[in-house]
């Protein structure tokens, strides 16, 4: 009986771990916009943009991870954004954008994120991010509200920047 009891416990932790490590972000990585394939309704499309998401690490137990985004603005101005940020939906601080100041993370499985940006106690942007099955196309669904007061929703296609060795 103490077998049976103690085999069924073991194929239990092994179906329920009590701490399970999160998945893998698939979207990990450099990323260089995709002009043509997207739909900007925010503004002006940016000559120039580069997403760059990387593993930050663990804070009290949450995968954190570092972005950085560098654009060139229709008007050829340069623009850095940047965040440290944990995959636990509780708000972290943005630098470099007047759009927003804070940003909340969910991953919803390895090829999903969610975000949520707000400029002090207003949400400005919800932005989902979805990897292709390749891991070749990032895809990012982005609504939101301009500073102007007019709604948005920017379909933003990227593709993934093979670094080379």
């Amino acid at each position: 009986m103490r077998l049976r009891c103690l085999l069924l416990l073991c194929g239990s932790a092994m179906l329920f771990p009590a701490v399970a490590a999160p998945p893998a972000d698939r979207g990990l990585g450099r990323w260089s916009f995709n002009a043509p394939a997207s739909t900007y309704e925010s503004s002006p499309a940016p000559r120039e943009s580069t997403r760059l998401w990387e593993a930050a690490g663990e804070q009290a137990g949450v995968p954190m991870v570092h972005f950085l985004h560098t654009t060139v603005s229709a008007q050829g101005q340069p623009g850095r954004t940047e965040f440290t940020a944990g995959y636990d939906g509780r708000e972290y601080p943005v630098s470099g954008s007047s759009r927003y100041d804070r940003v909340a993370l969910k991953l919803v499985n390895p090829s999903v994120v969610e975000q949520t940006f707000r400029l002090k106690d207003e949400v400005t942007v919800r932005a989902t991010r979805t990897i292709s099955a390749d891991g070749n196309q990032m895809t990012i669904i982005a609504t939101g509200t301009n500073p102007d007061g007019k709604k948005f929703r920017n379909v933003l296609v990227y593709k993934r920047v093979r670094e080379k060795r």
